[in-house]
């Protein structure tokens, strides 16, 4: 397990040399307006709900609005849908275990819930090539303070 994360860092250090992704962006989910069908982009509706989690994977997340504990820049290894080793940007203060941490698929599955608890602002891009998530707004009551949530997504690398 030890082995696995380490090589899961290694992975995601790395990563941070690649070229970024090409990028496609969802128009925001108003509430007031109708009720969206999806807030995946552009070229396929449904690209988010096509893009498979694969069994290991590294990213970079950053979460930097709304009043929560998860506000940082995070390295994340993900083995088998779980967050297995995260390390924090060095000016975080942040207490954050891998519990703490949404993978991917997390990422999905907390846009849905939102769009279907009525959330007033709902806003997913995915990465044209693959599919994967890399920015997630969610603004649960546009007249309340601080609920927001704020995603980025970086530099993504499957492992394999």
């Amino acid at each position: 397990m030890v082995r696995a994360a380490s090589f899961m860092l290694a992975l995601l250090f790395t990563a941070c040399s690649a070229a970024a992704p090409s990028i496609s962006e969802s128009p925001p989910h108003d509430a007031t307006a109708a009720p969206a069908t999806s807030s995946a982009p552009s070229a396929s509706p449904s690209a988010a709900a096509e893009w498979e989690e694969p069994a290991a994977y590294s990213f970079t997340l950053d979460s930097r609005c709304g009043e929560r504990n998860l506000i940082g820049r995070f390295a994340v290894a993900v083995e088998n849908g779980e967050v297995i080793a995260v390390e924090r940007g060095r000016t975080d203060a942040t207490v954050v275990q891998p519990r703490d941490i949404p993978t991917l698929s997390d990422l999905l599955a907390l846009v849905a819930e939102a769009q279907s608890d009525g959330a007033d602002r709902v806003t997913l891009a995915t990465d044209s090539t693959d599919g994967h998530p890399i920015s997630v707004e969610i603004d649960w009551q546009m007249n309340a303070a601080d609920d927001e949530e704020c995603y980025q997504i970086s530099d993504f690398v499957p492992a394999g």
